[in-house]
């Protein structure tokens, strides 16, 4: 039986490709001092930088330590000099007010304080009221987040046939990335105090050179308690699984690879 779960795996582009567009379309200066949130593994902040040059200086947080050692150890390994990373929580900034010409923040979600079906709040916006504090008057914050993962809203249709489906008083699962939308965005970004509000919407089309990098992709994008599950299912329900995976990639399959698209919005403000 041919397995998914045997493969090389080479990291998508798909997050250097929006952390890049996010800083061209903040339209960084040259001297600039910019503060990412959520750094992850760098993604936006390299190229803001770049664009910053050696007059400028980025600094990027992340909640998760894991995620600022690693920046900073690429921060090292690249010789880039004008940028440092460190653990720190975004709903409590450890910088003064009016720190920062630009504030950027790239796939962290709103969804914990922020409905965006209802588009209501459902809790204290922390971050954003941080984002705007550290700003200095007429700094500009740049905002990605994603509005739709294709090949993440099938994921959940297979998790709960294959999963949920036989446990018992369990709730179906939804796709594990936060889906938000043009105008929470504008609700969120004006509720925190920003004006001349602007929202871009981009799609861009993804290739996975085959099923195992496509499953490593989902692995580190929040689904690797679900495949973990599912990898322990009986070996019969397992192969249901894997056939119901190759359906799906096989119609999005060509000689290159796995093709799936991500659309993703940017969102702008002025303080």
């Amino acid at each position: 039986m041919t397995s998914i779960w045997d493969g090389t795996f080479r990291e998508p582009c798909y997050w250097s490709h929006f952390g890049n567009r996010l800083a061209e379309l903040t339209s960084i200066d040259t001297g600039l001092r910019i503060l990412d949130v959520g750094t992850g593994w760098g993604d936006v902040l390299f190229p803001a930088a770049k664009k910053v040059g050696q007059q400028g200086w980025v600094i990027g947080i992340d909640n998760w330590e894991p995620c600022a050692k690693k920046t900073l150890t690429l921060i090292e390994e690249r010789g880039v000099t004008n940028a440092d990373a460190m653990q720190m929580d975004a709903d409590n900034l450890a910088f003064k007010d009016s720190s920062f010409d630009v504030v950027l923040c790239g796939f962290v979600g709103w969804d914990d304080v922020f409905d965006f079906d209802r588009y209501e709040f459902i809790g204290h916006d922390h971050k954003m009221k941080e984002i705007y504090r550290v700003l200095k008057k007429g700094g500009k914050v740049g905002k990605s987040a994603w509005a739709v993962q294709d090949d993440s809203e099938w994921m959940a249709e297979l998790v709960n046939k294959h999963i949920v489906s036989g446990e018992t008083q369990a709730r179906p699962i939804k796709p594990v990335y936060s889906v938000e939308n043009k105008k929470g965005l504008e609700l969120v970004l004006g509720d925190a105090g920003f004006k001349e509000i602007d929202v871009v919407v981009e799609t861009e089309e993804f290739t996975f050179q085959d099923e195992a990098e496509w499953v490593e992709v989902m692995n580190n994008s929040g689904w690797r308690p679900y495949l973990e599950q599912i990898k322990d299912l009986p070996s019969d329900r397992l192969y249901e699984f894997e056939q119901d995976v190759f359906a799906h990639l096989r119609d999005h399959k060509s000689a290159a690879g796995i093709h799936y698209t991500r659309t993703v919005l940017f969102a702008f403000g002025i303080k």
